[in-house]
């Protein structure tokens, strides 16, 4: 048996805060965890702070959350759910530049809908999917409201992310002009939509 860690957050950003406020709760972002002192937190987020739309699979930094409260859950998993989600935080891992960030379905969930594009996630969609490869039987979810109503029995901590260790990475603060805001934002949503384009053609 092998524990794995859920960290639901309120992050400080103006992206956070809208999100928070569209969907009528207190918390806005997931992320995944395979270590006790949360020293590694994966998910699909913006790769930098002047980007909210140009994101994708990350390795969270501290940079992220500036004191943010969270709300921390451990899930004991048996050793093949464990070796199923690790197995599949491989595929993202091994094929980073493949996934991006469902921008579609980020403005979908408050109305429950989504729309399936290959390799393409926002933060709660990605944890459902490693979540959905062990002993937990999980309906479809729209919102991390739903999600924390039905993860309740494993939460262990609340308060404020400062208590744990998360590491550094000041790229995430890099500047850029807006010009290339602009392009990177705009190539990265043109690839989801020719993705969605492609699929219904």
């Amino acid at each position: 048996m092998k524990d794995i860690y859920v960290v639901i957050s309120a992050t400080k950003s103006k992206m956070g805060k809208c999100i928070r406020l569209l969907t009528n709760n207190s918390y806005n972002h997931v992320s995944i965890s395979f270590d006790e002192d949360l020293s590694d937190m994966v998910s699909f987020a913006r790769y930098y702070r002047e980007m909210p739309f140009y994101g994708g699979y990350v390795h969270e930094s501290i940079e992220r959350y500036n004191d943010a409260e969270i709300i921390l859950y451990k899930i004991t998993l048996d050793d093949e759910s464990y070796h199923n989600v690790r197995s599949e935080v491989r595929k993202f891992e091994e094929n980073t530049k493949d996934y991006v960030y469902h921008t579609i379905n980020a403005f979908l969930c408050p109305f429950n809908k989504e729309i399936y594009i290959e390799h393409a996630y926002t933060c709660l969609s990605f944890v459902l999917t490693l979540l959905n490869k062990t002993q937990l039987k999980l309906p479809r979810i729209y919102s991390i409201k739903e999600f924390m109503k039905l993860i309740e029995p494993f939460k262990i901590y609340e308060g404020s992310l400062e208590e744990f260790y998360l590491k550094s990475d000041p790229k995430y603060l890099k500047n850029f002009s807006k010009t290339e805001i602009f392009l990177k934002t705009y190539s990265q949503q043109r690839k989801l939509l020719t993705r969605l384009i492609d699929k219904n053609v």
